[in-house]
């Protein structure tokens, strides 16, 4: 959870998916969304 919190906001939606998506956190599932929504943005734009 202090993971989450330390996101900047502009990670809000991340932060809410993740949050009510599951009823436990790991840092795995954490690190996992994270490497992927970076991997996105810079593939993306």
């Amino acid at each position: 959870m202090l993971l989450l919190c330390s996101l900047p906001p502009s990670y809000q939606s991340f932060k809410e998916t993740l949050i009510y998506d599951k009823d436990k956190l790991s840092f795995e599932d954490v690190k996992g969304h994270l490497l992927s929504t970076e991997k996105l943005k810079n593939k993306f734009g």
